[in-house]
């Protein structure tokens, strides 16, 4: 690990604003122990959130009130900083990594595929339901429900009771009340399930021509639409990759296999070596829909590949792309069938 600035805990608040606010790590320590590893784009932003601002967790209360001092250092990319974090792992078990648990709170979108066809935020991949996901965010997967609903007029119930207030305040076309679910099915293949730019190219124009009509208040709201649905599919386009990322990634001397999306062995300059065992058997209702846990590690991995090796990573999306979407499309046919 590199060179890291340290600063004690009663003098945190004087300097916090010399802090940098690009990407790094920081470790909390109590009498030499420690307690918390963090990575973050925004070290600035993430020690003045978990050491500084108002908050009523008790888990990161807990934390302030235990450490007595705080290290940092900057970095210039995530996949160094992911790497610093597994041999720091390999000697510390940081007690409040495992108690602060935060993907705990990540949610999962989930598409009631039987019956009525509605989608719908999950905690979990344990129900007969397509999963996909997880989200950091619960409240980013229930604008993207309610955009979809709003664009689509697709159906979000809250429950299995049919019709709901939706259908009549005209904010669902009403599918439940058809006896033949297969076009609604194939709407969530083309449009939830799959990054379709035609859905970004309408909402363009839908911006461009209310704009001419100085319909400003409109715009705006399809300029938020057509950025949730951007940022939405750029994160589908995450997960149909990220299972399926088999590659080496060598840096500064470092070699790095990576298997199924995940770090599988470390060889660093040191002769020093990691390796891990992980088996990945998805449900075909999880296609795309990896662990919480492993969420924040994919990304990094995803990310850097994407911009080292954009050739790799636009290739097996474009393979993962008919794979997995054959296997959805099976599965919605035969359900229909099963209806008729």
């Amino acid at each position: 690990m590199g060179v890291m600035d340290r600063i004690n805990k009663e003098k945190l608040n004087d300097v916090i604003n010399t802090i940098p606010e690009g990407i790094g790590l920081f470790i909390c320590y109590q009498q030499g122990e420690a307690l918390f590893f963090k990575i973050t784009e925004n070290l600035r932003r993430f020690i003045d959130f978990y050491l500084l601002a108002d908050t009523e967790d008790d888990r990161l209360l807990s934390l302030r009130h235990r450490y007595d001092w705080l290290e940092f250092t900057s970095s210039k990319d995530l996949f160094t900083c992911l790497i610093e974090e597994k041999f720091f792992f390999k000697q510390h078990q940081p007690v409040f990594n495992k108690r602060l648990r935060e993907w705990e709170n990540y949610a999962y979108l989930s598409l009631q595929w039987m019956e009525v066809p509605y989608i719908a935020s999950s905690g979990d991949t344990l129900k007969n339901q397509i999963y996909i996901g997880p989200f950091r965010d619960s409240f980013f997967i229930q604008d993207v429900i309610d955009t979809f609903a709003d664009v689509y007029q697709l159906p979000s119930c809250a429950d299995e009771v049919f019709p709901c207030e939706k259908m009549n305040n005209q904010q669902c076309a009403g599918f439940c009340m058809f006896g033949d679910h297969s076009d609604l099915r194939t709407i969530l293949i083309h449009y939830v399930m799959t990054p379709n730019i035609s859905v970004l190219k309408d909402l363009k124009k839908k911006i461009a021509q209310t704009e001419n009509e100085l319909n400003f208040n409109t715009s705006e709201i399809l300029q938020a639409q057509h950025k949730l649905i951007s940022s939405y599919y750029r994160q589908l386009l995450f997960l149909y990759c990220t299972r399926h990322i088999n590659e080496t990634i060598e840096m500064n001397g470092m070699k790095v296999n990576i298997s199924q999306g995940l770090i599988k062995t470390i060889e660093n300059t040191n002769g020093e070596s990691l390796a891990y065992f992980r088996e990945d058997l998805p449900r075909n209702n999880e296609l795309l829909a990896v662990n919480k846990d492993e969420l924040d590690e994919r990304w990094i991995i995803f990310r850097t590949l994407e911009k080292d090796k954009p050739n790799y990573i636009k290739e097996l999306y474009q393979n993962q792309f008919h794979q997995i979407g054959r296997i959805i499309i099976e599965d919605a046919d035969r359900i229909n069938m099963e209806e008729i």
